[in-house]
């Protein structure tokens, strides 16, 4: 006879059994399953967190591939007015950008960039992480000067009459430098050219004879800064580990990503298990950070309670650190973006760009290619320099290909209402009269804007100035 305990146990051994657990170990089949659903987790969690970083890996090999840079060239890749062909997340076709590629200072030692008056940039480490902003928003305030980039740890002397920059996390760093088509010092687009090859770089230990830099006018050379979303994804990661140091505050990330073939020191080689683990992560993660790109849960996401205009970027500290943690979903959001500055948004009424992006239109919907849409922007919008509508595609988060301009902006001649505002059309066909004013999108493919404001004014930046949402038409 059995009793009711023993039914009990009887119970919980089928229980057990099902499980593929027995009497309380698990058996193979169950642990290799389990083993699986691990490293499935640690691959999109890490996919997730190496986001930036792998954006960043991307960059390094264009300039490499696209550009002709060799490995550690101080050199320069000229944007003179970014292309759709140009794949570069949110780049802007009204400015010039000046870009090297990311410079080692663990083997290069302090390095100086330094650059002319009259510009605007940003510098940031390989994870994005912002170090210094260059220009009106930077300590040189817009004057030019002499920024000094130094390694991790650098106790040498700092000579004077640079601004130094302390690494912390990484050991490599890039910048970005603005020159502008419209501003009447420069000349225009030549001049702006000119201006950008005024800007050096160089080893500290150079200063006082540096080796000429060399300039790379991309026109309409191809460059692809895009990455693989599919399991190529980890191919770039594993390129990430082997690149800077030890990430500290991720080396349980790090050493558990070693099951799967990523380890530093050793080349990216996943045995077929791992290689069929991580096709699935590699869909869930680029799924998740899509929806912390363009439809996210942070708190104070809208700029205006009113509006869908929301800010570009969401982390509360320039480099993901604020306090014990690291801001790893904030981090995450930067699968649209290329570079990250000190100051969020300018601190002096005339200085620096206010950045506001949208993703919906007024009736909270996402933006599609088969839609048409307007936005309206009043007469006299409080600028000190001009205002710019450009439109991206949210697959390539680069400006939209359609073989028509994929920017607006108020240094163009616009057709204006009466009261001197203008209307701005969005839509796969131009309404009918609004044809200088439209910009092409494609059906059925979602796109967003990211509305600049260069120079706002101070109702700008306390926010009683707002600009209308984007919203449907017939």
């Amino acid at each position: 006879m059995i009793s009711w305990a023993g039914c009990q146990q009887l119970e919980k051994s089928s229980e057990q059994e099902s499980n593929e657990f027995i009497a309380g170990y698990p058996t193979d089949k169950a642990a290799a399953t389990l083993f699986e659903e691990f490293d499935y987790q640690v691959a999109v969690q890490a996919y997730v967190w190496a986001t930036s970083a792998v954006n960043s890996i991307a960059v390094q090999n264009a300039m490499q591939r696209d550009v002709g840079m060799k490995p550690g060239e101080m050199a320069f890749a000229i944007f003179n007015r970014q292309r759709p062909i140009q794949t570069i997340m949110t780049a802007n076709d009204e400015v010039v950008y000046i870009w090297p590629q990311f410079i080692n200072t663990a083997k290069m030692g302090p390095v100086v960039l330094e650059v002319p008056a009259g510009t605007l940039g940003l510098s940031w480490d390989i994870f994005q992480r912002a170090l210094s902003d260059i220009g009106n928003l930077g300590p040189d305030g817009g004057k030019g000067g002499k920024y000094l980039y130094l390694p991790v740890g650098y106790d040498g002397e700092i000579p004077d009459g640079y601004f130094p920059v302390r690494l912390v996390y990484s050991d490599l760093f890039t910048a970005v430098v603005r020159t502008f088509l419209n501003d009447p010092k420069t000349g225009g687009l030549e001049g702006a050219i000119e201006q950008g090859k005024q800007i050096k770089m160089y080893p500290l230990s150079e200063a006082t004879n540096p080796s000429p830099n060399r300039y790379i006018v991309m026109n309409d050379k191809a460059f692809d800064a895009d990455w693989p979303k599919d399991e190529r994804y980890f191919e770039l990661l594993a390129e990430l580990i082997n690149t800077d140091r030890a990430p500290s505050m991720a080396l349980s990330t790090v050493g558990n990503l070693r099951r799967l073939g990523i380890e530093k020191g050793k080349p990216f080689a996943p045995d077929a298990r791992a290689q069929k683990i991580l096709k699935r992560p590699a869909q869930t993660g680029h799924d998740i950070v899509r929806a912390i790109a363009f439809n996210n849960r942070f708190e104070n996401k809208l700029i205006y309670p009113d509006r869908q205009w929301e800010v570009i970027i969401h982390a509360s500290d320039h480099q993901f650190m604020p306090g014990d943690v690291e801001e790893v979903e904030e981090r995450g959001s930067w699968y649209q973006l290329v570079g990250n500055a000190v100051k969020l948004a300018p601190s002096e009424p005339g200085t620096g760009i206010f950045y506001c992006v949208t993703y919906k239109d007024s009736d909270g919907d996402m933006l599609d290619g088969s839609n048409l849409y307007m936005i309206r922007m009043p007469a006299n919008v409080p600028v000190e320099q001009f205002w710019q509508i450009p439109v991206y595609s949210n697959q390539t988060r680069s400006l939209i290909n359609t073989g028509s301009p994929a920017t607006k902006s108020s240094t163009e001649k616009l057709a204006k209402n009466d009261d001197g505002s203008v209307d701005i059309h969005f839509g796969p066909k131009a309404p009918s009269g609004g044809e200088s004013n439209w910009i092409k999108t494609i059906p059925g493919e979602g796109w967003f804007v990211l509305l600049r404001l260069y120079g706002p004014k101070q109702v700008i930046l306390d926010k009683s100035w707002k600009p209308e949402d984007i919203r449907k038409t017939n």
